[in-house]
């Protein structure tokens, strides 16, 4: 059995139980928190209490839309972030632009995108659509467990 001394106070066993009442305990949870408190600074203490709500999905930032349609044009790899956000905003002036940025694509992943945003903003043609299904067919049919099922 180990033998433990306080070395400072006293020459107390420390291994043998105390007994604590709930005064004395909540004494020492007080000058914990106090500690904390003075260890870590009072801006942290309050910094829940100072930080603003968050915006809601209204008050996001709005885009420009002719900044964006002007960026999505090129056919660099950041294009596409641009495409994203013309069809998270709605802009149904981009259609005629991102049809032509459909028949220029060349990589499959790019054209998906591109088709998916064509189709979010209404665009009623069948050649996105036909683009998009057998992608859709395949996700289906894929008998992969959903991730949901295995949760803790």
């Amino acid at each position: 059995m180990w033998n433990f001394k306080c070395p400072i106070t006293c020459n107390r066993d420390l291994s043998a139980p105390v007994e604590i009442n709930s005064t004395q305990m909540m004494k020492v949870a007080m000058k914990f928190t106090l500690l904390l408190g003075l260890l870590t600074g009072p801006h942290t203490v309050f910094a829940q209490a100072a930080q603003e709500p968050p915006k809601p999905p209204d008050a996001i930032q709005k885009i420009n839309v002719a900044e964006a349609m002007e960026k999505a044009q090129t056919d660099d790899s950041m294009s596409m972030v641009f495409v994203e956000q013309l069809g998270a905003a709605h802009a149904t002036e981009a259609v005629p632009m991102l049809e032509l940025k459909f028949e220029r694509a060349s990589s499959e992943l790019d054209k998906a995108h591109i088709a998916a945003v064509l189709v979010r903003l209404g665009d009623k043609k069948d050649v996105y659509w036909d683009y998009l299904t057998p992608a859709v067919a395949k996700t289906i049919e894929n008998d992969a467990p959903n991730f949901n099922a295995f949760r803790f």
